[in-house]
């Protein structure tokens, strides 16, 4: 994963921690890691460092809805893997699939497209 994608996304304006997101981070100088029971602005204290894992299949799908909210109510997005390559956009009638993110990964593809949310 790209570093600078993930902080770009938990710096965005469309940001916000679901409840069932997996989240690792530091803690009594081990690696830690829960998952949340609400949905949430933003971590605090210990945990304010920590990132979301984008290996666990519920935070990406999560991450999903946090993407498909950035975009609005409007857009029916999801995403797809073609050549071995990530996409996330939506359909556009019988003639294609308009991308607003490429990755190697899933979650790759979607931190792309929040970046590019308006």
């Amino acid at each position: 994963m790209k570093q600078e994608l993930v902080t770009a996304a938990l710096a965005s304006k469309h940001w916000l921690w679901l409840a069932g997101m997996k989240v690792i981070g530091r803690r009594a100088y081990a690696t830690a890691w829960f998952r949340l029971e609400e949905d949430l602005p933003s971590l605090s204290g210990e945990w304010r460092d920590a990132k979301p894992d984008w290996d666990d299949p519920a935070t990406v799908g999560c991450l999903l809805e946090v993407v498909r909210r950035a975009w609005g109510p409007n857009k029916t997005l999801c995403t797809v893997k073609r050549d071995g390559v990530w996409r996330a956009g939506w359909p556009f009638g019988d003639i294609g699939f308009v991308v607003e993110g490429k990755g190697d990964t899933e979650a790759e593809a979607l931190l792309v497209a929040l970046g590019k949310a308006p």
